[in-house]
């Protein structure tokens, strides 16, 4: 089980399939200015996208495969970089995968992610600024439209 924190993000273990016996596992501290608001899975659950805000990255890549019951970490295996890391929280694929979405503080930015380890840019979109705001969620169309 995963639940995201303002920030830090906590991988907690139920026990015997209890779901009245819930214990943390493993604790992925806060970088930057991140808020863990939302996290995305692979289809196949070998990999663990979180968005962050950092000088330098905008999604953490983790290797879910990495991670134990003993293990206690969890592997970061690659990130997302580009030049708008700024406040970067909701995170969602298209239904193949192909595609990547991300808001960040004033748009959201499309990526492709036909190599889930090698994410690409493809294009951003950034809030006019007459609909003063900021794009909190968002999805795509069964035919990446």
């Amino acid at each position: 089980m995963y639940a995201t924190q303002c920030g830090q993000l906590d991988i907690l273990s139920i026990q015997n399939k209890d779901p009245n016996n819930i214990s943390p596992l493993i604790n992925i501290l806060k970088e930057g200015k991140t808020r863990t608001c939302n996290l995305q899975f692979s289809s196949d659950f070998k990999y663990l996208y979180q968005p962050v805000n950092t000088s330098n990255r905008s999604i953490g890549i983790y290797d879910l495969n990495s991670l134990t019951q003993k293990s206690k970490s969890i592997q970061l295996v690659s990130s997302f970089q580009n030049k708008i890391p700024q406040r970067n929280e909701d995170i969602c694929f298209s239904q193949d995968q192909k595609l990547l979405i991300l808001t960040y503080a004033q748009g959201i930015q499309i990526i492709d992610s036909s190599d889930l380890l090698n994410l690409k840019l493809l294009n951003y979109w950034q809030v006019p600024m007459h609909m003063n705001g900021f794009p909190c969620s968002m999805g795509i169309s069964p035919n990446n439209q």
